[in-house]
């Protein structure tokens, strides 16, 4: 019984780490978003920004996400003896 429950805690904190990133991505999108359609309002360039934000955000949390994962996989290998 304490095994599964390990096990499960175990579970737990991996999918958490992945729903943070997910959290991550959302958020800056949607910041990114914001921010440029914000400036379309001052300068009156309605789609222009509100995309390059969208794109910008995306592209950056995409970027944002390989890098942790390709860390966490690294530090996965290592812990397994993989080199």
């Amino acid at each position: 019984m304490q095994r599964t429950n390990k096990k499960l805690l175990k579970d737990y904190a991996e999918s958490s780490r992945f729903m943070g990133l997910g959290f991550y991505f959302a958020v800056a999108v949607l910041l990114f978003s914001a921010i440029g359609w914000w400036i379309d309002q001052f300068a009156d360039t309605l789609p222009l920004f509100t995309l390059v934000g969208l794109f910008g955000g995306a592209g950056g949390s995409f970027y944002r996400m390989y890098v942790v994962l390709m860390a966490m996989n690294r530090k996965e290998d290592k812990g397994c003896g993989k080199e």
